[in-house]
């Protein structure tokens, strides 16, 4: 059927529980500060032989780079900023369900000191009352 989205959620389940199983010596660590399905902020270095590109590896995501500093508000809501290769500060941010990078870190701090922000998203899907259909923008 077009137009239809298929998935198995059986296998996207299990996958997110084998990469919890993987993930629980990071979570264990003292060290640990955030982790998530496939990521992990640690205030200590890992060991390199834990760090490749390759599967089941951890990847260097700031390349070398250290985050200066980093709030963790909730699950998939957190924002950090680091100094890049060329010493310029570069901003991240995670929020779920906005788009990534799109609140800056002194709204993810003032967040994280108990202060409301307001950010306008655009309509991420219609409903036609007519058809029925779904349309995902």
């Amino acid at each position: 059927m077009e137009g239809y989205i298929h998935s198995n959620v059986s296998i996207a389940s299990a996958v997110t529980s084998y990469a919890i199983i993987h993930m629980k010596p990071f979570i264990l660590n003292p060290g640990t500060v955030y982790t998530d399905t496939d990521s992990i902020f640690t205030s200590t270095p890992l060991p390199s032989h834990l760090i490749d590109d390759d599967l089941g590896l951890m990847k260097d995501e700031l390349k070398g780079s250290i985050v200066e500093e980093a709030y963790f508000i909730d699950i998939k809501k957190y924002g950090y900023w680091y100094y890049d290769q060329s010493q310029t500060i570069v901003e991240k941010s995670i929020i779920s369900g906005i788009s990534r990078d799109s609140v800056n870190f002194a709204e993810i701090k003032s967040v994280y000191n108990g202060n409301l922000i307001t950010k306008e998203i655009p309509v991420r899907f219609n409903k036609s009352i007519k058809t029925l259909n779904i349309n995902i923008n």
